[in-house]
C-alpha cells in the first residue's frame, strides 16, 4: 500500500520530535556529566601542577589518536544500518573487543616513542596503565551504540554520570592522599570501568558470536569511510595539544589544557549533545530532502542562540573566570581561554554539517574537508607555537573561522540551501550578541574593584539578561518556537 503524504508528514514530525527530545536528554546527561568532571577539575588544579597535567594530556593524546580507530568504524556503521540490526551489533561487539585488545597491546610498544617523543620520561609508566581504557569501553561499545541509534539519551544518563562521578572522586580523592599525577591516571580508568558497567545494567542486548561475512564486509566498508574521517578530525581536533607539548613542554601543555576545558565544558558540550543526536535523526530523515533541508538550518539556529553568546562572553569575561575558578597561579592561560572561547562558538556553527554528509551517504567529502582543514592547521599551529600557547590559540581561531564558513558553504550546496538562507539563521543571535557587548563593556568598570568572584556572578547575570532581552526582542518567534519544542518534549518525555 502507498503511503499517503499526511503519513510521510507524521513520520516526519515523529522523527522530529524524537530528535528534540533527544537533544535535551542527551545535553542533560552531558551538562551533568561534564559539571561534575568540571568540578573536579577546579578543585585538582589547586591541588596539582600544571606539569602533572599535562604528563596525562601527553598520554591522553595518544590514546585520543587510537582511539578515532578504535573499533574501525562499525559503531558508526551499526547506527547507520537500519536492518538486521541484531547481526550488526553482534559484528559491532566482536570487532571493537578485538580491537581494544590490539590497541593495548600496541600503546605499550607504543610507551617508550611517545615518552621520548616528548621527552618526559614520566609518559611511558602512564601511557602503559592508562591503554587499559581501550579494552574497558570496548566492551560498552556496541551498548552505547545502540542507545544512540534509537536516540534513547535518557537512558544514558547513568552511564555518563557514573563515568563522572567515579573519575572524579578517585582522583580527588588519591591527590589528597599525595598520589601526583597517578590520581588523574586512576581516575581516568575508574571513571571507564564504572560508565561500562552502567551501560550492561540499562541496555538488555546481549553479545553472540555470530554474524555473516557480507554483514561485516558492508559493516567494514561504510566504517572504513567514517574511520578515515575520524582519523583526519583526530589530527585537526588534537594536533595543537601535540605541538605545544613536543615544542614548549609539559608546563605549557597544562596551562594550555585548562584554558581548553573551560570553553570544552560550555561550548563543546553544547556541540557534542547536538551532534551525538543530529547524525542518527537526519539519518531516518534520508529520505526527505526538504524535512533534512528544515533539520539543518533549526538545527543551525538553535545551536548559535547557545554557543555565540556562550563563546563572546568567555572571551570577554576570562580573566574573571580563570581568577575565579583555578587561581592566580594559572593566569597565564587567560589569553589562551579568550582565543580558544572565539574559536569554539566558530565551530560549533558548522559542527553539524558532518552528520547531513554522513547521513546523506557522503562521509567522502567529510574526508576531504578534514584533510583540507589539516593542511591548513599544522602549519598555522607550528608558526604560532613561536609565540608561545597564545600564538598557537590564535592560529587555531584563524583555521576555525575559514574551516567552518566552507563547512557551511558545501552543506548548503548539498542540500540545496542558498547561502543567504543559511547566514539569515544567524542574524538574531549576532545582533543579540553585539548587544550583550557593549552591556558588558558599560559595566566593567562599575564592578573593576569588586571581588573577582562578586564581578564574575554579576557580569554573567548581566551579559545574560541583556542577550535574553535583546533575543526576545528581535526574534520573539524563534524563542517561543524553542520554548513550544523544549516544553512539548519534556512533556512527552516523562
Amino acid at each position: 500500500m502507498r503511503r499517503s503524504f499526511s503519513d510521510d508528514q507524521a513520520t516526519t514530525h515523529d522523527v522530529i520530535a524524537r530528535a528534540v527530545r533527544s537533544a535535551l536528554w542527551s545535553y542533560t546527561s552531558a551538562a551533568g556529566s561534564r559539571l561534575l568532571v568540571f568540578a573536579s577539575t577546579v578543585i585538582l588544579a589547586r591541588l596539582l601542577i600544571p606539569s602533572e597535567f599535562g604528563q596525562v594530556g601527553f598520554a591522553l593524546l595518544v590514546i585520543s589518536y587510537l582511539d578515532t580507530i578504535s573499533d574501525l568504524g562499525v559503531t558508526a556503521a551499526l547506527i547507520y544500518e537500519r536492518k538486521r540490526s541484531d547481526e550488526a551489533a553482534n559484528i559491532a561487539f566482536i570487532v571493537s573487543l578485538t580491537m581494544g585488545v590490539l590497541w593495548l597491546g600496541l600503546a605499550n610498544v607504543m610507551a617508550p616513542l611517545v615518552a621520548a617523543f616528548f621527552k618526559d620520561p614520566a609518559v611511558e609508566p602512564i601511557l602503559r596503565v592508562m591503554a587499559w581504557v581501550f579494552v574497558i569501553t570496548a566492551l560498552g561499545n556496541t551498548h552505547d551504540a545502540l542507545l544512540r541509534r534509537e536516540l534513547a539519551f535518557k537512558q544514558r544518563l547513568i552511564p555518563d554520570f557514573s563515568r563522572a562521578l567515579l573519575k572524579g572522586l578517585c582522583s580527588i580523592l588519591l591527590s589528597l592522599f599525595g598520589c601526583g599525577v597517578w590520581s588523574l591516571v586512576w581516575g581516568q580508568l575508574m571513571g571507564a570501568v564504572a560508565a561500562t558497567l552502567a551501560l550492561w545494567l540499562v541496555v538488555p542486548w546481549r553479545p553472540r558470536l555470530a554474524g555473516s561475512l557480507d554483514m561485516a564486509r558492508r559493516m567494514l566498508r561504510f566504517g572504513g569511510q567514517i574511520v578515515s574521517v575520524n582519523v583526519l578530525a583526530a589530527v585537526v581536533h588534537h594536533v595543537d595539544y601535540l605541538i605545544v607539548g613536543r615544542l614548549l613542554g609539559s608546563a605549557a601543555l597544562g596551562f594550555y589544557s585548562m584554558a581548553y576545558r573551560i570553553p570544552e565544558f560550555f561550548i563543546t558540550m553544547v556541540i557534542w549533545a547536538v551532534s551525538s543526536v543530529a547524525f542518527p535523526a537526519y539519518s531516518k530523515l534520508q529520505e526527505d530532502p526538504p524535512a533534512l533541508r528544515r533539520a539543518f538550518l533549526a538545527t543551525l539556529r538553535y545551536l548559535s542562540l547557545l554557543t555565540v553568546p556562550t563563546g563572546v562572553g568567555l572571551a570577554m569575561l576570562g580573566s574573571m573566570v580563570v581568577s575565579t575558578l583555578y587561581g592566580e597561579q594559572w593566569a597565564p592561560s587567560i589569553p589562551v581561554l579568550q582565543a580558544l572561547a572565539i574559536a569554539g562558538c566558530l565551530r560549533s556553527l558548522g559542527s553539524h554539517a558532518g552528520d547531513i554528509y554522513k547521513a546523506t551517504g557522503r562521509p567522502d567529502i567529510l574526508t576531504k574537508l578534514a584533510l583540507l582543514r589539516a593542511v591548513a592547521l599544522i602549519p598555522a599551529l607550528v608558526w604560532g607555537a613561536g609565540f608561545g600557547i597564545f600564538g598557537v590559540a590564535l592560529a587555531q581561531l584563524a583555521v576555525t573561522g575559514a574551516s567552518t564558513l566552507l563547512s557551511l558553504c558545501v552543506a548548503s550546496r548539498i542540500l540545496s540551501i542558498p547561502i543567504r538562507n543559511v547566514l539569515t539563521e544567524l542574524k538574531p543571535t549576532l545582533l543579540s550578541t553585539v548587544a550583550m557587548v557593549f552591556g558588558l563593556q558599560l559595566l566593567q568598570p562599575v564592578v573593576s574593584d569588586w571581588p573577582n568572584f562578586l564581578k564574575l556572578v554579576v557580569a554573567v547575570l548581566s551579559g545574560f539578561g541583556i542577550y535574553a532581552a535583546s533575543t526576545w526582542f528581535m526574534s520573539r518567534d524563534t524563542l517561543l518556537r524553542a520554548r513550544t519544542a523544549i516544553v512539548s518534549s519534556f512533556s512527552k518525555a516523562m
